[in-house]
């Protein structure tokens, strides 16, 4: 009976690993799409390496980005030389490398990839194919799809914030901040996007940018007030500059902040009203009118905030402003009844320097905080779940020198913008002990703590495309879905039995671990006793088949 079994078992387990490997082994697509480099410097298009060819360009590859640099023809890709060691040309093979040696000295892509270039470019790491990306390295579970420059997003000196739209159609749209304005970027396809318009704005090094419906609103801090701009018609390449607004004395505003639920908008550190949190009614998109301001006796700067409107526990009808106040840490105002803005509570914690930004997690119990000046890698966890009295209930790191800046919370994962450190991804299912599970280095240079690099990340696109603006480098375009299956973030799967990490799929690895403890205990480290028998037999092969492919 014994040997009957195991005859039956190596069929099934034969037949199971020829449909895996039949699976496996499908052919890759003849017709993939990359960067094709034409002689314009500003004309990097997506195209097949015949259709480059045809168009007299330079094929760069699929999923990679191109050096549009200001001397001529683009020079980074395969075919340009090694980045590590001088080539004797100008650019080299490695791309987004070479962007990020070439934005660094741009000597490097107009003249000669020389000795100086190479010593840049080794310091980079992975980026520069100096170190390999293993397939369980956290990096790898992010994927570029696509990158705009600086140039080729129109110019400018630098950016800054990010935020995104999606048409009534479904089409997606990437709104970069750079400092002299508002670009609109198509993501709909995310490694072919499509430039649409921009909007001017006065130069300035901040910018701040969000959307309610159909309308983006944006400030900076050197003037022009704020701008309200109509994206209704985007899809046809129309995006329009309604007003200027500069009612009431409105100059400038350091940040800007929405309660999509309420409709209302709040201008955080504008001239006006000492910085205080001042409101306006989003009723007429077009046209925002001043509802309220917290009292000046009361309140004080605030350098950014989320506003959220409470649906359900004690707090239900509430709208609650959340403000990164700087100097003065977090504070918590009501702001439901605009013309009477009153202020809970005001919270410090250790190596407070100066409090940048704050977002709250799903269920609205707990605050991501973090500092930017504070020379420490270092997100701090409030428990708000009492307002009046937030409590520091941890604080993370994601064990790196550079600054945490920017933070947004999506389907249970943190997506930090971490400067020279780039994006860092964490699961936060556990919301005290969050766990990174992917991230992309936008400054591959280093991650000291400096103002360098990822300014801000947009999570928030149904497709769950992922973008970030860069300071230095310009927009960057991901793909995010494998951090998000990270086994770190995922429920337990009773079925994938292999020793740890668990893959989350049932497939060959867990069914070569069955058979090798076959006829006896599991072997230390697997769960494939999948009946619970104490023996691995045919019903737990039969379980494992049965639950074959990704675990729910």
């Amino acid at each position: 009976m014994i040997k009957e079994q195991k005859t039956v078992a190596g069929l099934l387990a034969v037949a199971a690993l020829a449909i895996a490997l039949r699976v496996f082994a499908q052919p890759a697509s003849t017709s993939v799409t990359g960067v094709c480099c034409i002689d314009d410097p500003i004309s990097c298009i997506i195209a097949t390496q015949a259709e480059c060819i045809q168009q007299g360009g330079i094929y760069a590859g699929d999923n990679s980005i191109c050096f549009l640099n200001p001397f001529g023809a683009c020079t980074c890709g395969p075919g340009a030389g090694s980045c590590t060691e001088p080539n004797g040309t100008p650019g080299c093979e490695a791309l987004l490398c070479c962007e990020a040696v070439c934005s660094v000295d741009a000597f490097c892509c107009g003249t000669e990839w020389d000795a100086n270039c190479a010593t840049l470019a080794s310091g980079f790491g992975f980026q520069c194919g100096a170190l390999p990306c293993p397939d369980l390295e956290l990096e790898c579970a992010v994927s570029l799809q696509a990158h705009l420059n600086l140039a080729a997003l129109g110019g400018g000196s630098s950016g800054n914030d990010c935020w995104g739209y999606v048409s009534p159609s479904g089409r997606e749209y990437a709104l970069m901040g750079v400092n002299n304005k508002l670009v609109v970027v198509e993501i709909t396809t995310p490694n072919a996007p499509v430039v649409v318009a921009s909007v001017s704005h006065s130069a300035s090094s901040w910018s701040d940018i969000k959307v309610y419906l159909d309308h983006a609103y944006v400030v900076n801090e050197s003037g022009g007030g704020l701008d309200v701009i109509d994206l209704s018609d985007v899809d046809n390449g129309n995006v329009t500059l309604v007003q200027r607004m500069t009612a009431g004395g409105l100059q400038k505003s350091h940040n800007v902040a929405i309660d999509t639920d309420s409709g209302f908008l709040y201008l955080c550190g504008s001239n006006l009203n000492g910085g205080r949190l001042v409101a306006y009614d989003l009723s007429n998109p077009g046209n925002p009118t001043f509802a309220g301001q917290v009292a000046s006796g009361v309140g004080t700067y605030v350098h950014d905030a989320q506003i959220v409107t409470f649906t359900s526990g004690p707090n239900a009808g509430k709208q609650i402003a959340f403000c990164a106040n700087g100097g003065t840490g977090m504070d918590i105002y009501d702001v439901t009844d605009k013309s009477n803005m009153f202020r809970l509570s005001r919270s410090s914690y250790p190596n407070l320097s100066y409090c940048h930004q704050v977002w709250l997690s799903e269920d609205g119990q707990f605050a991501y905080v973090n500092d930017e000046t504070d020379g420490i890698n270092e997100t701090v966890v409030f428990d708000v779940t009492d307002l009046a009295n937030p409590t520091v209930a941890n604080t993370f790191s994601n064990g790196v020198s550079a600054a945490d800046h920017n933070e947004y919370v999506r389907g249970g994962f943190l997506y930090e913008a971490e400067y020279q450190a780039g994006l860092r991804i964490n699961c936060v299912d556990d919301p005290l002990n969050p766990v990174q599970v992917g991230w992309f280095d936008t400054y591959p240079a280093n991650d000291n703590h400096g103002s360098g690099g990822a300014w801000s990340v947009y999570p928030f696109f149904p497709s769950k495309t992922v973008i970030i603006s860069d300071r230095n480098l310009g927009l960057f375009i991901l793909d995010v879905s494998a951090a998000l299956a990270q086994p770190a973030c995922l429920a337990p799967c009773p079925w994938d039995c292999q020793a740890a990490p668990q893959s989350g799929a049932v497939d060959v690895p867990d069914l070569l671990a069955l058979l090798a403890a076959w006829g006896g205990p599991q072997t230390p480290g697997t769960t494939c006793d999948l009946d619970g028998s104490g023996v691995i037999a045919v019903p737990d092969l039969l379980k494992l088949l049965a639950n074959w492919g990704p675990c729910p």
